[in-house]
């Protein structure tokens, strides 16, 4: 089995290394440390599994995922987030198969990747707990609903309540009253606070 890892932190690496090494004894694991190295890596060598750290190099490095699986569709990825929670939709959308984080165990690595070369998902239990979060409140309410998103976004993007209220076809009131359940179910005070929420992702 060939494993391929993403990696520019020495220490993060040898630590991923020692963990695939138990799961996978008989495996060859191969490093690089940036996305660029990867996809050339992957131009002429074929991988049963890549280990990608979105942090590596610029960061967030979630479009690499697709440019690998432009070259080799079946490949899983497990990613390695190192609380970037807000990424996790874009990750999973993006292709990856599983996600861990910095909390993640020993023990859960290797499930993950035991999980993920098999072609199962798996999301360590702090990126499931944190997924939760995201997408409901601390009430137990869905965290907005489509109608809520739009407003949301179109208040980020600088209109006013009148562009709002023309464009969607609702009063102006509607349009305040939209803003205050959305500030509501996220506990926050302002579009600054709103466009950085995790609501987008």
């Amino acid at each position: 089995m060939n494993i391929l890892i993403i990696e520019d932190n020495p220490v993060l690496l040898i630590g991923f290394s020692s963990i695939v090494v138990k799961e996978f004894p008989r495996s060859h694991i191969f490093s690089v440390r940036s996305v660029e190295e990867c996809i050339s890596f992957l131009s002429s060598k074929e991988c049963d599994l890549l280990i990608l750290d979105i942090d590596v190099g610029d960061g967030r490095n979630i479009a690499a995922i697709d440019a690998v699986q432009r070259l080799h569709p079946k490949i899983p990825i497990l990613s390695y987030i190192a609380g970037e929670y807000l990424f996790l939709g874009p990750l999973l959308r993006a292709g990856a198969r599983g996600v861990i984080s910095k909390k993640s165990t020993a023990e859960e690595i290797r499930r993950a990747l035991s999980h993920v070369s098999s072609g199962d998902l798996y999301l360590a239990e702090d990126v499931q707990e944190s997924l939760l979060k995201q997408l409901v409140t601390k009430s137990g309410q869905m965290v907005l609903t489509h109608n809520q998103r739009v407003v949301a976004q179109l208040l980020v993007d600088g209109k006013s309540y009148g562009q709002i209220a023309f464009e969607l076809g609702i009063k102006r009131n509607t349009v305040g009253e939209y803003k205050r359940r959305i500030f509501q179910k996220l506990g926050i005070n302002s579009i600054v606070e709103l466009s950085r929420s995790s609501v987008f992702s």
